[in-house]
């Protein structure tokens, strides 16, 4: 936007943790297409890990912005809901949610390793 200013409203925040979430999936897809990988990962908990990181993920956070955007706006709720308080649970949910998908899915990478092979 040439000359225009984006402001990081709650449901713009939302939206980015679901462009996020969905590019981290869409880049673990990409090692599934791999077929040496996909062969080792076949039927591995990598590959639910990785199809709750898309869908799941997906659905939480853009059902999140539309929430926020159409009943959760602080000026349309009489629920006292600050903007303060709807920013730090979008980065709580964000951050908590974004560091066990990253360990459970190292985990379950380190699972899938052949035996005597050391873990990265």
């Amino acid at each position: 936007m040439y000359g225009g200013r984006v402001r990081f409203t709650v449901p713009v925040l939302w939206s980015i943790g679901f462009m996020v979430t969905f590019v981290i999936g869409g880049m673990t897809g990409v090692l599934m297409a791999v077929p040496p990988t996909d062969f080792q990962l076949h039927n591995s908990l990598f590959l639910i890990a990785h199809f709750h990181n898309v869908i799941i993920g997906g659905v939480l956070f853009g059902a999140m912005a539309g929430y926020n955007i159409v009943i959760g706006s602080p000026r349309r709720s009489a629920s006292g809901s600050t903007n303060a308080g709807a920013r730090h649970r979008f980065s709580l949910t964000a951050l908590v949610r974004q560091a066990a998908r990253r360990r459970a899915q190292v985990l379950r990478l380190i699972a899938t390793l052949p035996p005597g092979r050391p873990a990265p």
